[in-house]
């Protein structure tokens, strides 16, 4: 079985989702031997970029420190063999190149992502 997570809508649920967010998620089904891949498109692609810090959020007095980290488990996904692509046209409308992303994420056009669709027996997206 394979499945491609498509994810557009960036941060949304940051704090719901703090333990069990979708990258989570596809590297625990890759773990059970699920061929998955992720394509970033939309403001979600800034997951991919480089050299970010771990983000906090206060709310009044209170200082929320568990917010996931989404570079580290991109990381740990490439790492560990599930192919990461970005919508090369969301990179130029955010004006990322290739350098800024994190090394061993795929660009893929409008062609390559029509492929990856026909690819995967299911799509996800988030």
């Amino acid at each position: 079985m394979s499945c491609l997570a498509i994810i557009e809508r960036a941060y949304r649920g940051t704090i719901e989702e703090q333990y069990a967010h979708i990258l989570w998620l596809s590297y625990a089904l890759h773990k059970m031997n699920v061929n998955m891949g992720v394509l970033l498109r939309g403001n979600a692609i800034l997951y991919g970029l480089q050299e970010q810090s771990q983000p906090q959020l206060t709310i009044g007095r209170i200082l929320v420190k568990s917010l996931p980290h989404y570079e580290s488990s991109l990381k740990e996904l490439i790492k560990d063999g599930v192919n990461v692509y970005v919508y090369s046209d969301d990179c130029k409308r955010l004006q990322i190149n290739s350098g800024q992303l994190i090394p061993g994420i795929i660009e893929a056009d409008l062609h390559k992502v029509t492929q990856l669709c026909e690819e995967y027996d299911f799509v996800w997206y988030w």
